[in-house]
């Protein structure tokens, strides 16, 4: 089994807790998958070394959707005001 399985499945976690409505929740997930993540690469238009895996890529793909949705929320709550 990969290393990379519970991290992206975390992250896959956050955004459905998120879409349920319990944001404090996915927060809290969000966190602690970030923590696991392998960081990520400054340029993305870098040409990958070989020491990057397809799942690499996979986890990164899911850190960066969550990640826009959770933010994409704070900011939302923000702009919102009365």
């Amino acid at each position: 089994m990969s290393d990379h399985i519970h991290p992206v499945s975390a992250q896959l976690g956050t955004m459905s807790l998120f879409r349920r409505g319990k944001q404090i929740e996915a927060r809290q997930r969000f966190m602690q998958a970030e923590a696991k993540t392998k960081p990520l690469p400054i340029d993305d238009k870098v040409d990958m070394s070989s020491e990057v895996t397809h799942d690499d890529r996979i986890l990164w793909m899911a850190y960066k959707k969550a990640k826009a949705l959770l933010c994409m929320e704070a900011s939302d709550t923000t702009t919102k005001r009365p």
